[in-house]
């Protein structure tokens, strides 16, 4: 996992009221209390350089510890847009067995028994950033529980890959997308504290049908040219 350097990194979670929390990240270590009803506790270390050395992430309230391994202090970008920019669980299932599978053959090589292994990773095992009770029919279930769900972490920037159904003959009114465009991007820079945040737009192809001389005029005042220019903002 890369954390974004140059800036205060803030860790923050939830724990019974009341209780202490202690958070260790690398040789620096920091103590807070889980405030509120709801028990959320947040602490920040100092803004670190780049740096592949990696780092852990331990968090201990109560009987519960929390350990992330091989943190590296870097860029962040969030990708952000349609269906070609996800990453999805199984994705990551996949990832987390493929090392599994290599911890487990270690661990037997070393003579570890059989019920001393690690367990085999599901999906139920993968933290997730849904968001509790969101229904998928609300219009803001996908940027709660996909993007909004990390908010106020710092980050170097936003890329975004988006536009082909609204460049589509019967969806496509430009002016309205450039006016939504700029509120999503005033909307980012708000949420993650950063009024200069670096948005970049990955350009798209719509319609998949290549210009030619014949019909070069007819695809030169295509949806897709439209939505091109209001994604400029």
């Amino acid at each position: 996992m890369v954390i974004q350097r140059d800036k205060p990194i803030t860790i923050w979670g939830w724990a019974d009221a009341g209780d202490s929390v202690t958070v260790r990240f690398g040789a620096e270590q920091t103590e807070t209390e889980a405030a509120g009803d709801d028990g959320r506790w947040e602490v920040s270390f100092a803004a670190k350089e780049a740096s592949a050395d990696p780092r852990k992430l331990v968090i201990t309230s109560g009987e519960q510890t929390i350990e992330m391994d091989n943190l590296v202090i870097g860029d962040v970008w969030v990708m952000n847009g349609q269906s070609n920019m996800r990453f999805t669980m199984e994705e990551e299932l996949a990832k987390q067995i493929e090392k599994w599978e290599k911890k487990v053959a270690d661990k037997r090589a070393q003579g570890v028994a059989e019920n001393k292994l690690p367990k085999k990773p599901t999906l139920d095992s993968i933290r997730s950033w849904n968001i509790p009770g969101m229904s998928p029919s609300d219009a803001a279930s996908c940027y709660n529980g996909m993007f909004g769900a990390f908010k106020g972490l710092n980050i170097k920037g936003v890329l975004f890959h988006q536009g082909y159904n609204n460049a589509m003959s019967s969806n496509c009114r430009p002016k309205r997308y450039r006016v939504l465009m700029k509120l999503m991007v005033e909307g980012w820079r708000d949420d993650f504290n950063d009024a200069a945040l670096p948005v970049g737009v990955i350009g798209f192809c719509a319609g998949a049908i290549p210009q030619s001389a014949e019909d070069f005029e007819t695809w030169s005042v295509s949806g897709g040219a439209y939505i091109r220019e209001s994604q400029r903002l």
